[in-house]
């Protein structure tokens, strides 16, 4: 009788921390921050570990509690290493040996006439820089003739809208004359 009651009471942390592992990975596809759940998995896994002396200590750990408990812990730890994403990471081992540079894009946000025209990457940004289609500024905002200026140095400035317009891509080619 006691034994079951155990299993019972190992069932019940078990099933709680598959619950609590599913709203983890709701939260984590939102992108909010798992702190939270990083510490609830990791102190129910030491607690579970914990739970195994006052066991062992009353001769009442069977291997039957034994498996169940280390099935809770196990769960635990599970989801505690689910609670990280794998590009975080990457970016904290592939510091300075270049591995996470590829994964990431430096993106800067283009004014025109003192409003947001859209998002540049850092080589786009580099050849518009190049090029002096940039005014010198503390915001990164383009020349009001910046197509003709562009066309006229052999570039080609094209913005990309998402459907509803809420957000912009500038992309810069080189146009096929120049670039033979």
């Amino acid at each position: 009788m006691q034994e079951t009651l155990a299993l019972v009471l190992f069932a019940c942390f078990f099933t709680g921390t598959l619950i609590e592992i599913s709203l983890m990975l709701g939260r984590k596809r939102q992108g909010v921050e798992l702190d939270r759940f990083r510490l609830i998995f990791f102190f129910m896994a030491i607690l579970m570990l914990v739970c195994l002396l006052p066991l062992w200590v009353f001769a009442k750990l069977t291997m039957a509690i034994w498996v169940s408990d280390l099935t809770v812990v196990l769960a635990n730890f599970i989801g505690f290493g689910l609670t990280y994403t794998r590009e975080r990471r990457q970016g904290e081992e592939g510091d300075g040996d270049g591995e996470g540079e590829d994964r990431s894009v430096r993106a800067y946000v283009v004014y025109l006439q003192g409003k947001p025209l859209g998002m540049v990457t850092r080589e786009g940004f580099e050849q518009l820089l190049s090029n002096d289609l940039l005014k010198k500024q503390r915001t990164v905002e383009l020349l009001d003739d910046y197509q003709e200026k562009a066309r006229r140095q052999g570039l080609q400035v094209m913005i990309y809208q998402n459907k509803d317009g809420s957000q912009r891509l500038i992309k810069i080619e080189e146009l096929a004359s120049r670039a033979t």
